[in-house]
């Protein structure tokens, strides 16, 4: 099954986030996952100073969303959510491994200065 990436196109994929990660709590237990009402939060608070474009990417294959990632440069960070059936994965390696090479490209752009990112894991 193919896995396309893309970046965020606007409100409709507000929406779909927030409902994948409803879904993937409810089978989760949460563990893991930001609270729906926290992906906005995150997306327009915390990143006000980037373009939702160049900072959210997100994952679908034949089921829908496989996973999204949520580079925060300024705070030298990311979230990165993929679908709880494809935890433990290739994508989910090949997600992170482009996490780490975006977040390191978008705080050179923008002059953050740093060598360090921030994460937190959950399995």
């Amino acid at each position: 099954m193919p896995v396309k990436k893309r970046t965020y196109t606007g409100p409709a994929d507000l929406t779909l986030l927030q409902d994948f990660n409803a879904a993937a709590i409810a089978v989760t237990d949460h563990c893991g996952y930001l609270h729906p009402g926290d992906i906005p939060h995150h997306l327009f608070n915390g990143n006000k100073y980037y373009d939702p474009t160049d900072i959210l990417s997100i994952w679908e294959d034949d089921h829908g969303v496989a996973a999204w990632l949520l580079v925060g440069p300024r705070h030298k960070s990311y979230d990165a959510q993929v679908r709880p059936d494809l935890r433990g994965g290739a994508l989910e390696r090949e997600m992170l491994t482009y996490a780490d090479a975006r977040t390191v490209e978008l705080m050179r752009r923008y002059d953050i200065a740093g060598d360090c990112i921030y994460a937190d894991a959950f399995r």
